[in-house]
């Protein structure tokens, strides 16, 4: 009988090695894939900061005039679409 007991706890202490091993495995892969998700984030930042700038310039600019940025209602959404080409 207490090798039964024995077994089960040399089974049990084999198991949470176990999923300590993946638990591990997952953090490594995550920190991973957070690291890569920052490094883009800066990467875009000068890209952001500028066209952040220059929504700026056209937003306060009184003596800019676009049907794009015509006031037609109030508690209306603006939507600003930046295109590639």
């Amino acid at each position: 009988m207490a090798t039964a007991n024995m077994k089960d706890v040399k089974r049990r202490i084999k198991s949470v090695e176990s999923t300590m091993q993946i638990t591990k495995a997952m953090q490594l892969v995550a920190a991973s894939k957070l690291r890569r998700a920052k490094d883009k984030a800066v990467a875009v930042r000068p890209f952001f900061e500028t066209l952040f700038k220059t929504m700026c310039d056209i937003s306060c600019d009184s003596a800019f005039k676009s049907v794009y940025t015509k006031k037609k209602f109030l508690n209306s959404t603006l939507l600003i679409v930046v295109a590639g080409d």
